[in-house]
């Protein structure tokens, strides 16, 4: 799982912390299984267009160093944009819908469960496959690597301004989406069994194409 900015670091951090006894017993016994969570913040050049590639050289020095080889990526879950009030999620690649409507499923189970905080719903089951947001992602999704993107359908307001802090964080959208992904993490590794399947669709997908 990757993340930029600082509300995306901070669920990864809470993931680790909240789930970190089942990782070691999962991993412990599947050794050909893993999950790496990767921080990308604080790693953007000077340019503050947020359409301007160049700034996501954290995900070229990833690549580059090969620390994790992206052969072995089975996915790239990335985190981007997260805690604006109002954000909803949709899907953005056709490879990981099924994944995209597991977490909105999984969304709909917690709150009929009363464990999610009164807010709005934030997983939508809704294609937009042409309306991602560029980010160290896209990098990643175009040297094969499938992604799913966590991340709303515009860009918040307060971005790359002085009111882009932490007066302006919807937090019930921060603690459900903590709530939700834990549980995501959970079901993508039992069933990791379907999901390793991921990688070799997408590249068949793509020399068809």
């Amino acid at each position: 799982m990757l993340a930029t900015e600082a509300v995306s670091c901070a669920i990864l951090l809470s993931l680790a912390k909240t789930m970190g006894m089942f990782f070691i017993k999962t991993f412990s016994e599947n050794i050909d299984m893993g999950l790496a969570l990767i921080f990308f913040d604080g790693h953007y050049s000077l340019s503050a267009d947020p359409l301007d590639e160049i700034r996501f050289i954290g995900a070229k020095e990833f690549m580059e160093s090969e620390i994790i080889p992206l052969e072995n990526m089975v996915v790239a879950v990335t985190l981007s944009y997260i805690g604006a009030p109002n954000q909803t999620f949709a899907s953005y690649f056709e490879v990981t819908n099924d994944l995209h409507n597991l977490a909105a499923d999984i969304e709909l189970e917690l709150r009929k469960s009363g464990q999610l905080t009164n807010s709005h719903v934030l997983f939508k089951k809704k294609k937009q496959y042409d309306k991602d947001l560029l980010d160290d992602h896209s990098l990643l999704n175009e040297l094969g690597v499938p992604v799913m993107h966590v991340a709303p359908q515009e860009y918040p307001k307060v971005l790359h301004t002085a009111a882009d802090n932490t007066e302006n964080l919807h937090w019930p959208t921060i603690r459900n989406m903590i709530q939700i992904l834990v549980r995501f993490v959970h079901d993508f590794l039992e069933t990791w069994a379907t999901n390793v399947n991921l990688k070799n669709v997408f590249v068949s997908d793509s020399l068809e194409d």
